[in-house]
């Protein structure tokens, strides 16, 4: 059977000799070859990971393989200041980065060895900033330069009002507020 594990084939070759009864024997021979079918590695396609910097929860890296991927294999990683590996558990730390995890199914009999790789992307939180209030009075009412109102915020953003996109510069309305 081929795909559903190793198994094997005799195969026999056979040289029939002369035979002159009971008397004189047999002089037939026969020789074996015993074919062995080794069951080939299964490790599937490469993966990516993207994760957040803010969610640095251990990443059990079989469940990122293809279903049907060979068990046995050892996990190991190319850079390993990027995060810790423990068997096949990943934690990542907090950066900005990508790490490359190689999981390795040894050769099995004439099949070689095969590895696929899982990247962890690591990317850091949005940071929108520290929320703000502004106060204006209605008759009294301008534009008003949103990003006044927040602090440390990352570039980037954009701005809504009731899901609507809207510009930093605003002008509220009276019963719009």
């Amino acid at each position: 059977t081929v795909g559903g594990g190793a198994s094997s084939v005799e195969c026999k070759y056979t040289v029939t000799g002369f035979s002159n009864g009971a008397a004189g024997g047999n002089c037939t021979d026969i020789s074996k070859v015993i074919i062995t079918i080794s069951e080939e590695n299964e490790v599937g396609q490469n993966k990516t990971v993207t994760i957040c910097d803010s969610d640095l929860t251990p990443i059990n890296l079989f469940s990122k393989l293809d279903a049907g991927y060979t068990p046995g294999g050892t996990w190991s990683q190319a850079m390993s200041s990027m995060g810790s590996l423990n068997g096949s558990m990943f934690t990542p730390v907090i950066g900005n980065y990508s790490t490359i995890l190689t999981y390795t199914v040894v050769a099995n009999g004439t099949c070689p060895a095969k590895s696929v790789t899982v990247t962890v992307v690591v990317k850091p939180k949005a940071d929108a900033g520290t929320d703000g209030n502004h106060e204006v009075c209605e008759n009294a009412i301008t534009q008003i330069n949103l990003f006044d109102y927040i602090t440390d915020e990352q570039s980037g953003g954009s701005w809504t009002r009731n899901g609507n996109s809207i510009s930093n510069l605003y002008t509220p309305t009276t019963g719009t507020v």
